[in-house]
């Protein structure tokens, strides 16, 4: 039901049936409203101005408007995620770890680059692992880090749920399983193809249009951990450093239910 809700080929026949029913309704009616246009010029008015209203200052309808703007007229969206892992493990572990992956049935491709690199694909999305040595913080020894990273792919709104709820947080969380790391991060970012929308959601009484660049970043301290939320005039990104915290996090952008 929830992909339904963010999938254009819904949204745009209820649409349709709107426009349609207000047709049918003014068609039937127009000598009656010819007859009082004055009474329908001010009821006109006031619903214009009921709608602006709510728009700018009732939240949830603002919500609602962007999400279905949003969905409209962005079909597709270019998403980057990725994840780092960093503790005491080393590259017997991540090999494991990669391992326990590839026992799932969604892995197509597999392609080992090194002993420290390998390439995968699931249902689509390319996924990239790197191991690295790194010196701990005290200097005194070594300790691991992994890379992980899906670039540059394309989804629409309905689907981008099911991947991060199917394709992404599922990996993410075996990895973090096979290797329990002391440090973790999150990260995705969302790119669109004209200006972002969410702007509207940051600029009050700003003409949209005279935004050339713009750059807003939000830190918080969740009860999950931290969170770093970037908005530019192109994109949004966020990042967390706890995997429940991320997955809520991805699904509420998606969603625009953000906390």
């Amino acid at each position: 039901m929830q992909r339904i809700l963010y999938n254009r080929k819904f949204w745009l026949p209820v649409i349709v049936l709107l426009i349609s029913l207000i047709s049918i309704f003014l068609y039937r009616n127009i000598g009656t409203i010819a007859s009082n246009w004055f009474d329908t010029l001010k009821i006109t008015i006031g619903v214009i101005g009921l709608v602006t209203t709510l728009f700018n200052y009732w939240k949830k309808f603002n919500l609602f408007v962007t999400k279905i703007w949003i969905i409209l007229t962005n079909s597709t969206a270019i998403w980057n995620v990725s994840s780092n892992f960093e503790g005491e493990f080393d590259k017997e572990n991540f090999k494991r770890a990669i391992n326990e992956i590839r026992k799932g049935n969604q892995v197509s491709d597999y392609f080992e680059v090194s002993e420290t690199m390998v390439k995968l694909t699931v249902n689509g999305l390319n996924y990239n692992f790197e191991y690295v040595d790194i010196e701990n913080d005290e200097g005194t020894g070594v300790i691991g880090k992994v890379y992980c990273n899906i670039v540059d792919f394309n989804s629409s709104y309905d689907y981008s749920i099911k991947a991060f709820g199917e394709n992404i947080i599922p990996y993410f969380s075996i990895i973090e399983k096979n290797l329990r790391p002391d440090v973790t991060t999150f990260n995705f970012k969302i790119k669109f193809r004209g200006k972002n929308p969410f702007i509207r959601l940051i600029t009050k009484n700003v003409d949209l249009k005279t935004i050339s660049s713009l750059w807003y970043s939000i830190q918080e301290t969740t009860t999950a951990g931290k969170r770093n939320i970037k908005i530019t005039d192109k994109s949004i990104e966020c990042t967390t450093s706890n995997i429940t915290d991320f997955q809520n996090s991805s699904i509420n952008f998606i969603s625009l239910v953000g906390e």
